[in-house]
């Protein structure tokens, strides 16, 4: 556990959910095994990054939110896959 875990664990997840335009839930456990210490602070974010619902830390803790539709932005839309060897599919060789 380092000092502020908490804070950086959130900005990238925040930035995950804005630039992928999706909302996103993490679910982190609570206590200890070995060296490992897990800290909490599950977390529900909208499409925008804004934090829904924020768990406790090192205390258990249950929230119920609802990550629907209504909270993203409108998809972007995707960019077009390329197959085997770089080539999109139909392109000639």
């Amino acid at each position: 556990m380092h000092d502020g875990k908490e804070r950086t664990r959130l900005a990238m997840l925040q930035r995950v959910a804005r630039d992928e335009r999706v909302p996103l839930a993490q679910v982190n456990l609570v206590g200890a095994n070995d060296e490992l210490i897990f800290d909490g602070h599950s977390v529900a974010l909208d499409a925008r990054g804004e934090v829904i619902a924020l768990g406790k830390g090192f205390e258990e803790d249950v929230f119920v939110t609802d990550l629907g539709k209504n909270s993203a932005p409108p998809p972007r839309p995707l960019p077009a896959r390329r197959g085997e060897g770089g080539r999109r599919p139909g392109e000639g060789i």
